[in-house]
């Protein structure tokens, strides 16, 4: 299925957000500098990444009160905030290296902290045609072991620390709360690929028909296809953030070229490459050729958005240094979101196996206004 010129994204765009604990948001905005301004969208507060900070000395100095029952009686309100979410706009390849570049220099120069809570979302343009929703789907059952293995980029994966509960596998769903019902429906994703109705599709990965929320479970898988009925986009919600623009090199040009190989190979295909499992602990040769086996499919499809040999090394270089992330396959993990969202009906009707309370395991969460009991570790260190 080779993609056509069409009024539609191609993954020869790339965006990102940058997510970032350590550098107050007004302090990254202005310091941008002028001649990459015009490549961000935008700086602003997210809940998942900021901190509430006191302000002294008529503002010009931020402290960050780590002590909770000291911190809520001070800060009556947000009058500040530690953390940042930088998005980008849609960008060439050469555009997101250099900015991501200046990015690293920024948060190095001005105090970001690597943290659980920091994290690097990236979006390539992908168009909304349900076949190229399926063949994405069918590639992220595929090759999201590789992509967990690397997403820590050098250190321990971020997931591990709150069930990967913004960053759910294909391969382990997450249970959905139904609407004025007990009990959770579960989505599945390999039923979800063999319908032809693009409604019940999207049932399957846990929305509810119609809905143009951004909320929804099925936003929150680590190849988050459901960016393509919001944005145009496929996104990749997988990546720690690093202090290495070799690394962020290689995620950016692998991001591109998945995305372009889901509009050239087919749903059959990805299937039937040789996975591994996230239910187990596998050895890094495992990783490399399940890669190979990747490249090799976008060679026999002409894909245009190739990976470098430094980029496969790096690569190879990310799997070697990452701790892998083993997933308990018996494990059912409830979405993050609170709002009951499937109907009883919906869920029935789409043949989901439906769950009592006690079949379901909440979500572990990172406080979001700590940086936790450890030592601080900065980027520039």
């Amino acid at each position: 299925m080779p993609p056509t010129k069409r009024d539609y994204n191609f993954p020869t765009t790339i965006g990102a957000e940058y997510e970032g604990v350590g550098v107050p948001t007004d302090v990254m905005n202005s310091r941008i500098p002028p001649e990459i301004r015009s490549m961000v969208l935008e700086v602003s507060r997210d809940a998942s990444v900021e901190s509430p900070v006191l302000l002294t000395n008529g503002g010009s100095i931020k402290l960050y009160v780590s002590d909770p029952v000291l911190r809520n009686r001070i800060l009556h309100t947000d009058v500040a905030v530690l953390g940042y979410e930088l998005v980008t706009n849609p960008l060439s390849f050469a555009q997101m290296c250099r900015l991501g570049g200046t990015i690293l220099n920024l948060q190095s120069d001005y105090g970001e902290a690597l943290s659980e809570r920091g994290s690097i979302h990236l979006h390539v343009g992908f168009p909304r045609e349900f076949a190229f929703q399926k063949n994405a789907l069918a590639m992220a059952m595929a090759f999201e072991p590789f992509l967990f293995k690397i997403a820590g980029l050098g250190r321990r994966y971020r997931g591990d620390a709150n069930h990967s509960t913004y960053c759910r596998p294909i391969a382990l769903p997450p249970a959905v709360l139904l609407h004025n019902e007990e009990g959770f429906a579960l989505p599945s994703p390999k039923e979800a690929l063999e319908t032809g109705d693009r409604n019940l599709f999207w049932v399957l990965l846990g929305a509810e028909p119609g809905t143009s929320s951004r909320y929804v479970a099925a936003r929150y898988y680590g190849v988050n296809v459901y960016s393509s009925v919001l944005r145009q986009t496929l996104e990749f919600r997988f990546f720690n953030m690093t202090d290495s623009s070799r690394y962020l090199r290689a995620i950016y040009r692998l991001a591109q070229f998945l995305g372009e190989l889901c509009m050239r190979g087919t749903v059959k295909s990805f299937l039937d490459q040789k996975s591994v499992s996230i239910f187990q602990k596998n050895p890094d040769s495992a990783y490399i050729r399940l890669l190979e086996s990747f490249l090799s499919y976008g060679r026999e499809l002409g894909c245009t958005l190739k990976l470098k040999g430094e980029h496969v090394a790096t690569l190879a270089e990310i799997v070697e240094k990452t701790p892998q992330p083993v997933f308990n396959e018996t494990d059912v993990i409830a979405t993050h979101l609170r709002k009951p969202y499937i109907h009883l009906k919906t869920a029935e009707d789409a043949g989901m196996k439906i769950l009592g309370n006690d079949e379901v395991i909440l979500p572990e969460f990172v406080d979001i206004h700590n940086f936790g009991d450890g030592n601080v570790e900065f980027l520039k260190d």
